[in-house]
């Protein structure tokens, strides 16, 4: 099978960047040539540490309940609410959990979407030997065609239920992909997928075609405000 992608380097390279100017340079043209040099940081897609989950809490049976009937729940609430406690004690009851935390940087579609395949790729290392790591061009097309293939390999990997995680979403809300992003890869996952999304706010693009189709669940800081 032969997908459109181009290939990358594997040097090491955390890229935190404090400097604004360099910043800047992930959305130009020069961003191609630091992509090719870059190694995803660990830290980005692994699971965070905390002292202590709470299973059994009112809200994380909220969210079992939305797991059994939507495909994507979405957490919103200011920083320090409980979002990515939440998150990570819920995804705690599965079996195969890829996580993710965005970064500002991450608005570009090539650095977001090897983020996003390497976090699947950690959970499920067999992927890396039929799916070598890469980015898509951000064409509606190209996206669509890459999250439907991704989640066929993550559901054909596994017989057990998994749990993606992306906190800290709201920092690529901006970016002109992120809409059909959204769309297609709730729309690609299969019923033994969950996806939770972790996020400050929510998105400017409407949401209600997604949840009267039963794709997305919102729950917002008022419910997180009761538990934490």
């Amino acid at each position: 099978m032969t997908y459109p992608y181009a290939y990358y380097n594997e040097h090491e390279f955390d890229y935190d960047v404090p400097d604004d100017d360099l910043a800047a340079d992930y959305t130009c043209a020069s961003a191609d040539i630091f992509i090719q040099t870059l190694k995803v940081a660990d830290r980005k897609i692994s699971i965070p540490l905390f002292d202590q989950i709470f299973p059994d809490t009112k809200l994380n049976n909220v969210l079992r309940r939305s797991a059994e009937t939507y495909a994507g729940t979405m957490i919103t609430g200011r920083a320090g609410t409980g979002k990515t406690t939440a998150a990570l004690t819920y995804a705690s009851r599965y079996q195969n959990v890829a996580w993710y935390t965005v970064e500002p940087p991450d608005i570009n579609w090539r650095v977001f979407s090897q983020c996003f395949t390497r976090s699947i790729e950690k959970t499920f290392p067999q992927i890396a030997d039929i799916y070598d790591s890469g980015y898509f061009s951000d064409s509606d097309h190209a996206i669509a065609e890459y999250l439907t293939q991704m989640i066929t390999l993550v559901e054909r990997s596994s017989d057990d239920d998994t749990a993606i995680v992306i906190d800290d979403l709201h920092n690529v809300f901006d970016a002109d992909w992120f809409p059909i992003f959204l769309n297609q890869l709730l729309y690609s996952l299969t019923p033994s997928t969950h996806l939770l999304l972790v996020c400050r706010s929510k998105p400017s693009m409407p949401l209600w075609r997604l949840r009267s189709k039963q794709l997305l669940n919102v729950i917002d800081e008022k419910l997180l405000a009761v538990e934490f």
